[in-house]
């Protein structure tokens, strides 16, 4: 996908990429947007786009969504916090609007995957 550039520009567009999916890891608790990232990496906000779905097949606004779903099945399968707990860690704006995205994403309600899947007592 990147033949065009340098081996150089290449390998600073993967440390950034990289960075970026560190980032979004490390603050999912809050809303992140993609001008904020951009920034973060030190790229223009239209180079940082083009760049990141070439990178991660997939839009910004899908991976970040798809992270804090796999980010909450871990929560679910792992953890003893409740639903509330990890809808806000996760930096969604209710625990209503979670199960909503939750369900659409994963197709059951996080009480049970949580019951399907989880090792940790519920709370």
């Amino acid at each position: 996908a990147f033949a065009s550039i340098s081996l150089a520009l290449r390998e600073k567009l993967i440390y950034n990429m990289n960075s970026a999916a560190k980032y979004i890891s490390d603050n999912l608790s809050r809303e992140l947007t993609m001008a904020e990232v951009a920034n973060f990496v030190d790229m223009s906000y239209s180079y940082f786009s083009r760049s990141f779905k070439r990178t991660f097949n997939i839009g910004f606004g899908k991976y970040v969504m798809n992270v804090r779903i796999k980010r909450a099945k871990q929560e679910l399968a792992y953890s003893t916090k409740s639903i509330n707990e990890i809808s806000t860690l996760l930096g969604f704006n209710s625990p209503r609007y979670f199960s909503v995205v939750f369900k659409e994403a994963v197709g059951c309600s996080p009480k049970d995957y949580r019951r399907s899947n989880g090792r940790g007592e519920k709370r």
